[in-house]
């Protein structure tokens, strides 16, 4: 997918996939040296591929693979520009931050249900004809391995940063909890400290920092 020259399995223009045999055997003759195997060094340079299956729809896999490679850099940075700084700029912005972070936890969730869609009109794109459908699973597998762990990390996020907003609002349920919350904490410290038990200098550093904590 990456295109490199340096794989055994080839992707050419035209849809052929290839095995480089002379990197196999380059790799082979290294492993022998390594055991000790003295006639590796006598074994010759091949210069052949054979070709193994005829897959057009690969090509259009590594193009986008490339293209999501190239953009993967910069447009996540962009993004989180423009989405500080509409929170930034809104006049509730709790509010503001709770619905941005809900809709990117659902934009990613969505983007998750349909890598799965596109999984299943994958394998059935390729398989039988180009290759088993075993092989198409572990190829579209190994190709968004990385891809599916980032949007459920980012999923799991929006979601977090959603929850936390949510709480820091103005609505009253979201103070009525805080208010249950802070008299539960209250009580507790209450009572540690009717026991002798103090949080001392700690407890006041965090109450004075309470601010850039959270």
């Amino acid at each position: 997918m990456q295109n490199s020259p340096d794989t055994a399995v080839q992707l050419a223009d035209d849809g052929v996939l290839s095995i480089d045999l002379g990197l196999v055997v380059e790799r082979v003759k290294a492993e022998l040296t390594t055991r000790g195997v003295g006639f590796a060094d006598l074994i010759p340079v091949i210069d052949r591929s054979i070709p193994i299956a005829q897959a057009d729809a690969l090509v259009l896999v590594r193009t986008i693979y490339q293209i999501a490679v190239a953009a993967g850099f910069w447009l996540p940075w962009v993004v989180l520009g423009l989405v500080v700084a509409g929170v930034l700029l809104a006049r509730n912005r709790p509010r503001a931050l709770f619905w941005t972070s809900a809709a990117f936890a659902a934009a990613f969730l969505l983007l998750s249900a349909g890598m799965g869609i596109g999984r299943t009109f994958f394998i059935g794109a390729v398989s039988p004809s180009i290759m088993t459908s075993a092989a198409a699973e572990a190829l579209f597998d190994e190709v968004t391995a990385l891809l599916g762990s980032t949007i459920a990390a980012l999923a799991m996020v929006g979601l977090l940063v959603a929850i936390w907003a949510w709480f820091a609002g103005s609505s009253r349920s979201a103070v009525a909890i805080r208010g249950v919350l802070g008299s539960g904490f209250s009580a507790i410290r209450g009572t540690w400290e009717g026991r002798g038990l103090s949080t001392g200098r700690l407890g006041l550093a965090v109450d004075r920092f309470h601010g850039p904590i959270h």
